[in-house]
């Protein structure tokens, strides 16, 4: 072998050792690389506690809230009296018990019910149906209060007449009950021809003046015979 072969050589022998040392360095580094991309390591904190000192931790305290009491209440009704219907009970009661009023106290109470329409007939001439008392025979009949009230609601609910007392106007006999229609006129005929319309007769229908002037004469007129 000549110089420049053995120099050839020897260049190559260097180069693979020189390539060799390379890829042990390579690896070496690529393994210590690999090592470095562990975890980390674990850090582990120590609570120092001075000696002769127990460290204890106790959990907060539990805190119930408080429980209402209970409370049951109990109603008792009221027992309520009423009044009013005993006041009730004893009004008809005594309505009950009351004594009805007599046939008079009712033909009284009539003619004070009756005498503001009784004035306002005064000055004319009125038709007449009724003049009765008590104790007066009538066709053979003695005539009662009761008899006398009943001809006269009967007149009022067939008519509308109004009852007075001929004691407060101008009439002969006192006493008497009477009965007259609320429509006046201004002469005796025409109160008369009530009469003929309804065909009552001369004893039971006539013309009368209604007056308290008692010097008047003439203050009646009957239908003719």
């Amino acid at each position: 072998m000549n110089g420049r072969a053995r120099g050839n050589a020897l260049l190559v022998a260097v180069l693979v050792v020189l390539a060799a040392g390379s890829f042990g360095i390579t690896v070496a580094v690529r393994r210590n690389a690999s090592s470095s991309t562990t975890e980390p390591p674990t850090t582990t904190r120590s609570t120092t506690t001075a000696p002769g000192t127990t460290s204890t931790t106790t959990p907060p305290p539990v805190t119930t809230a408080p429980t209402e009491p209970t409370t049951t209440t109990t109603t008792t009704p009221a027992t309520t009296t009423s009044t009013a219907s005993i006041d009730v009970t004893a009004a008809t009661a005594a309505e009950t018990t009351a004594p009805p009023l007599d046939a008079i106290a009712q033909l009284d109470t009539e003619v004070d019910t009756d005498r503001a329409v009784v004035e306002s007939l005064v000055g004319f001439w009125v038709t007449q149906l009724s003049s009765k008392a008590p104790g007066l025979v009538v066709n053979g009949v003695v005539l009662t209060a009761d008899d006398i009230l009943a001809t006269h609601r009967q007149l009022e609910a067939e008519f509308q007449t109004v009852l007075l007392s001929s004691s407060e106007y101008n009439y002969k006999t006192p006493g008497l009950y009477v009965d007259v229609v609320p429509v006046v006129f201004t002469d005796p005929d025409s109160a008369l021809q009530f009469c003929f319309d309804q065909g009552i007769g001369r004893d039971d229908c006539f013309a009368k003046f209604i007056t308290h002037d008692m010097s008047l004469e003439h203050t009646t007129k009957l239908q003719p015979t």
